[in-house]
């Protein structure tokens, strides 16, 4: 077999590090080109530009190898188009390596990228440290490819199963529109369930009505445990949830773990399983998010707990409050950031059909998590798959065979 090399990039491969033009000739008609500036441009290992720019700075071809030299710093992409380059990336294209083979390798490096922004200030890269990294490689080009071809087979596997997530999920979507407004019906004397055939003026079946949150259920919230205590914190058992794990999922483990005594020194709470947790604050996205305890937990002041009474099926509220994610997040107190308190969400109004019929409703979507929960395990799985053939083909201590005669 032939030998491994390892040497700078700058040898292997063209670099062109991005420009950023003025933001005056930014545009949405498609004057110009499209302009990747940075990690916000790039979804799913491919550019997406948001905007056009007029003034040419610097360019990409397609399919080009895009790295970002600002935070965060190393990821990779491939250019779906020909674009102009802002300053948050460089553009990379092989010339005496095989470009898939180079893609491939630079994905292996992010992790590095990332460990070494964790543990410092460090938040962009030059060109001299693009140029300096360096690359282990085959000296056999057909042995790059089957390298390259390997890894490429199983991040297709990721993009199908991506595909299957997003298509349950857009189900899920669906159903809960329909279920919400039209439900699953009454069961006949057969148990069979048969389409509602009377309707309220609002478009609800007949008798469901709206209810305050509030007059259905408790809402409290929980605490946090001073940091300044060692024993609150030092071998805690107790699950501590904080809003960044709240993310319409159901929640069976924690970051964070309290004591007993921090448990009993603070405003922290231990809730049962079924409670639902709501961010109530928080950046981003997070506000108004939701999530189902599946075990008994404590949470901090920013997620509100709820805890259904015996007229509210859990799953089914869980569920509703899910599908009016966007509507809750818009409600909240004005300032800094519209936050939720306990009082917005008391005042929250629900549908209450009858018990049986919220259950066969939170069963149907349950069913659809379900689906999604095992859609994403099996893609963290094949995710670690990647890794593992990652450490071994890209490192030579796993060979392709390639025929011997091949000249290096």
């Amino acid at each position: 077999m032939t030998k491994w090399k390892s040497q700078q990039l700058s040898n292997l491969a063209s670099i062109t590090m991005g420009s950023s033009p003025k933001s005056t000739a930014y545009n949405d008609e498609g004057i110009g080109l499209p302009l990747i500036q940075g990690n916000a441009d790039i979804k799913n290992r491919l550019t997406k530009p948001r905007t056009y720019t007029s003034q040419i700075t610097k360019e990409c071809a397609p399919g080009s190898i895009i790295m970002t030299v600002r935070a965060p710093v190393g990821a990779i992409a491939k250019s779906t188009v020909k674009g102009c380059i802002g300053r948050g990336v460089c553009a990379i294209s092989a010339t005496k390596i095989s470009q898939d083979y180079l893609y491939q390798y630079l994905i292996s490096q992010e992790s590095k990228w990332k460990k070494l922004e964790q543990g410092s200030t460090f938040s962009a890269i030059g060109s001299k440290d693009v140029k300096q990294l360096s690359i282990a490689y085959p000296e056999s080009v057909k042995e790059q490819a089957q390298i390259a071809e390997v890894l490429s087979t199983v991040d297709k596997k990721i993009d199908l199963i991506d595909q299957k997530i997003a298509e349950t999920e857009k189900l899920k979507t669906g159903l809960m529109q329909k279920l919400f407004s039209e439900g699953v019906g009454i069961q006949d004397e057969n148990g069979e369930w048969q389409p509602h055939a009377e309707f309220e003026d609002n478009g609800l079946p007949m008798h469901w009505g709206f209810l305050k949150l509030g007059s259905v259920a408790q809402v409290t919230s929980g605490g946090t445990p001073s940091r300044k205590k060692a024993s609150f914190w030092e071998k805690g058992t107790i699950p501590w949830i904080t809003t960044g794990e709240v993310n319409f999922n159901c929640i069976t483990n924690s970051s964070q773990k309290i004591t007993d005594e921090g448990l009993k020194n603070s405003a922290a709470k231990m809730f049962p399983p079924d409670t639902i947790l709501m961010a109530m604050y928080g950046q981003g996205q997070t506000r108004g998010r939701v999530a189902m305890l599946g075990i008994e937990a404590s949470t901090n002041q920013a997620c509100a707990a709820i805890i259904c009474s015996k007229k509210l099926n859990p799953h089914f509220c869980y569920h509703y409050l899910s599908s009016q994610y966007e509507k809750i997040r818009a409600i909240g107190n004005e300032g800094s950031q519209k936050n939720l308190n306990g009082q917005i969400i008391k005042d929250i109004l629900i549908p209450c059909p009858n018990l049986e019929e919220q259950e066969q409703i939170a069963l149907v979507l349950s069913t659809v998590d379900e689906k999604i929960t095992l859609l994403a395990k099996q893609k963290s799985e094949t995710q670690q798959l990647k890794k593992g053939l990652m450490q071994k083909l890209l490192t030579g201590e796993w060979r392709v065979p390639v025929e011997e005669t091949e000249a290096a």
